[in-house]
């Protein structure tokens, strides 16, 4: 089986003087820390590998608390024992990255009470590292503390009111902050909301124009004050002042109806004549043929033109979309139309037979 990509050290077995401290160490260890560190390797032996790095000459970069104990056990550097040690290769600020995560608490998690508590009646916690501290902050002082510890703790706990009521002063002052910082935060990103659509909104602030010919084109720039050659204009003429520049505008505006309105009744007369059929549509059919003389096929080409016209029919479709759109009776008979075919059978296991559904409607 493959080992995971993740792995990156690789245990080793070397003599005690090949590694060394780092000097830049920031963790410390107090006497009684280091008693009960003491106490659980030799209870349980050296359990977890050191970790050294090889790129700056075998610094310790995780384990220098554990290392320090095992000298004193070991009696080193009278005896130069042999340790095994996980060793890495990377770079000096890796390394002393490393130093701070791998002892880090912001990284280590927290205890959860309650199952920490459970678990202290069926171990020895002294050999687990608690102290008598640790075991009042649980809930587990019954388990040490006599009457007279008793009424010590409750004059602990008195005495200690005012530091806990600061606490919690302090800790509401914080949600407080972290409220207010959190409202501000919405406030700007509503008003980076609210400039980004205005931003988008003047994006739209431009229109395009076509004209058939050039003629059109002058006729309508010279109209308005423009240069006939410019392809490209502001709406704002800087001549202007702005009164003067929204009442042009609103004569661009009232031009451009004029011409919507035009096309829009151009389309509808070009959409009506199809509904209503009857328009006649020329063709025109070109039959080109090479002579033959004598059986053999000349370069010589004999042209016919033929013409024919045709009418065109009514377009059902098309007719009543129309009366659709601009007849309001019309719209009330296919509105209901389509209520009544509610009773057609739509589920897809059902399914439904429609020569049979057409005759029996037309039958009632």
């Amino acid at each position: 089986m493959e080992l995971s990509k993740y792995i990156k050290s690789e245990s080793v077995e070397l003599k005690r003087s090949a590694i060394h401290f780092a000097d830049y160490n920031p963790r410390t260890l107090s006497d009684d820390e280091k008693k009960t560190l003491k106490r659980g390797i030799k209870k349980f032996g050296l359990v977890g590998g050191l970790v050294v790095n090889k790129h700056t000459g075998m610094t310790v970069v995780s384990g220098h608390q554990r290392l320090t104990v095992m000298d004193e056990l070991n009696k080193f550097p009278d005896n130069d024992y042999i340790i095994r040690v996980d060793v890495i290769d990377v770079e000096e600020k890796q390394e002393k990255e490393l130093c701070i995560l791998l002892n880090n608490p912001n990284a280590q998690g927290k205890w959860d009470d309650n199952k920490l508590r459970e678990l202290i009646p069926d171990i020895d916690y002294k050999d687990a590292g608690l102290t008598d501290v640790d075991l009042n902050l649980i809930g587990c002082d019954y388990l040490l503390q006599t009457e007279e510890e008793n009424s010590l703790a409750d004059a602990l706990t008195d005495m200690m009111a005012p530091v806990t009521e600061q606490k919690e002063v302090e800790k509401e002052a914080k949600q407080l902050e972290k409220a207010e910082k959190t409202a501000h935060m919405k406030e700007v990103k509503e008003q980076v909301k609210q400039a980004a659509q205005e931003k988008a909104n003047d994006m739209d602030a431009y229109l395009m124009l076509s004209f058939d010919t050039y003629e059109a084109k002058s006729a309508f720039m010279e109209r308005f004050g423009y240069n006939p050659e410019d392809k490209f204009i502001n709406g704002n003429y800087e001549g202007w002042n702005k009164k003067q520049n929204e009442e042009r505008s609103e004569r661009i505006s009232q031009v451009l109806a004029h011409a919507r309105r035009k096309i829009n009744s151009i389309v509808r007369g070009a959409y009506l004549k199809a509904a209503l059929g009857g328009k006649k549509i020329k063709s025109k059919t070109i039959t080109k043929r090479k002579l033959r003389i004598d059986g053999v096929y000349t370069d010589d080409e004999d042209i016919q033109t033929s013409e024919t016209e045709q009418e065109l029919p009514y377009n059902m479709q098309a007719m009543s979309t129309w009366l659709y759109h601009h007849d309001e009776e019309w719209r009330k008979v296919e509105r209901k139309q389509d209520e009544d075919a509610s009773d057609i059978p739509s589920e897809i296991n059902q399914g439904v037979n429609i020569d049979s559904w057409i005759k029996k409607e037309v039958g009632k």
